[in-house]
């Protein structure tokens, strides 16, 4: 069964990152305050496709720098 919710799905793929930087996990902290390298993002934005089984651009992790930001992007196109 595909992952429906993207920002579960984000905040569970990015937890790490905030412990290591002692962060609390929030929707609305920036992919660079996390410490997201290009390789990171991309690889991000792969898992996020795979697990919502849809085509997503591998920019989107630097067009849409939060989690916020990059759920509502990708529930919209889901509801296209």
């Amino acid at each position: 069964m595909k992952e429906k919710n993207p920002t579960q799905w984000l905040k569970d793929y990015l937890e790490p990152m905030f412990q290591k930087n002692n962060l609390p996990v929030s929707v609305d902290t920036s992919f660079d305050s996390l410490g997201l390298d290009s390789v990171t993002r991309v690889e991000m934005i792969g898992g996020l496709e795979e697990a919502l089984g849809m085509d997503l651009d591998p920019t989107l992790g630097f067009e849409y720098p939060t989690i916020a930001s990059l759920s509502q992007y990708v529930t919209a196109q889901g509801n296209d």
